[in-house]
């Protein structure tokens, strides 16, 4: 998950492209993305190497995160999860820093590994696909609602540029369901 490394091979001004999508319970501190797009483009950093940036892009708003080391893996992932939390945290009215401590103890000690194919440019990889169930056992999952049962799924695989193919959020079923996901499309190289 956390695998550094992972944009070694990404030259400066390539960019990699991923769809974004975001639908959920009509609630006030809610926003759904009906088309977005997350871009992250290597660029040359300052004396400690390269960095990456990254472009979130929905419904016609552009927000450019701060600089991340290029050393320190695929930063779509941090970008996901955070804008997942927030999600989570204005359907629920939870603490968002609570729910972060959840993500983060859950994707470091538990989780399910299962093997998968991936189709990536009209060909089958290899990949793993990772799932994980952050309040399964949370003494409060009952006041999460729907979110008790958040699914998180990553699909990743060293043939996919970035290493990642796929980051999805799931909880709840009807009117009342959320569901997040980021999800590879292109590599443009450096012009």
């Amino acid at each position: 998950m956390f695998a550094t490394g992972v944009l070694d091979s990404t030259d400066i001004g390539t960019e990699l492209h991923y769809s974004h999508r975001r639908s959920g319970p009509d609630v006030e501190r809610f926003q759904p993305i009906e088309v977005g797009e997350v871009v992250l483009r290597m660029e040359r950093g300052d004396a400690a190497g390269r960095e990456v940036e990254i472009t979130m892009i929905a419904d016609g708003r552009k927000r450019v995160l701060d600089a991340f080391p290029a050393s320190a893996g695929n930063p779509v992932l941090l970008a996901f999860l955070e804008s997942s939390l927030r999600s989570m945290a204005g359907i629920t009215g939870g603490s968002p820093f609570y729910i972060r401590n959840r993500l983060r103890e859950a994707l470091q000690s538990s989780g399910d590994v299962l093997s998968t194919d991936y189709e990536l440019e009209g060909r089958k990889v290899a990949a793993q696909e990772l799932v994980f169930h952050p309040f399964s056992t949370d003494p409060n999952a009952e006041r999460m609602g729907a979110f008790s049962k958040l699914e998180i799924r990553f699909v990743v695989s060293p043939d996919v540029p970035g290493y990642f193919a796929l980051f999805s959020a799931r909880a709840g079923e009807g009117t009342d369901a959320f569901s997040e996901e980021i999800r590879f499309v292109q590599k443009e190289d450096a012009k």
